[in-house]
């Protein structure tokens, strides 16, 4: 009986921190996900700004501030997530996801939005990718 409850009591320390990773992991990509919207919808004003369609200087000069005030957002959850995403998933490939989101804030920060925005839909895609592979679902057993 006393062998029973000490396994019954790790099998539910066990599913306690499958459940913290999950929500953990889930909450990350989620708020990840909500910035980079946001900072897609607002490269995408400016560039309409820009190419003629908005004529007005402060518009633009707005929409560069309001663009990167939600670049710093995003990097500021990234960098206080980043440690314990690389201990509770596989770290190369939240290594690999860092160099993307470290490029893609530097190509804002130099105005360079067509490129950010290029590596933006790729890092959208990939968190898509990576909260369905943090499942448990017939597709990621077979």
């Amino acid at each position: 009986m006393k062998r029973l409850v000490i396994i019954l009591s790790v099998f539910a320390v066990m599913i306690g921190f499958a459940v913290v990773d999950l929500l953990y992991t889930n909450s990350t990509y989620r708020l990840l996900e909500e910035g980079l919207i946001k900072v897609e919808k607002s490269i995408a004003t400016y560039l309409e700004s820009e190419n003629g369609t908005i004529d007005n200087d402060t518009h633009n000069e707005n929409g560069r501030k309001i663009i990167l005030s939600q670049i710093e957002k995003v990097e500021n959850q990234w960098n206080k997530r980043r440690r314990g995403m690389q201990m509770l998933t596989h770290h190369t490939i939240i290594r690999s996801m860092d160099e993307r989101l470290t490029s893609m804030f530097f190509q804002i920060r130099v105005g360079n939005y067509q490129d950010a925005v290029v590596t933006l839909h790729a890092l959208k895609g990939w968190i898509a990718d990576l909260k369905v592979e943090n499942h448990v679902l017939l597709e990621n057993v077979f």
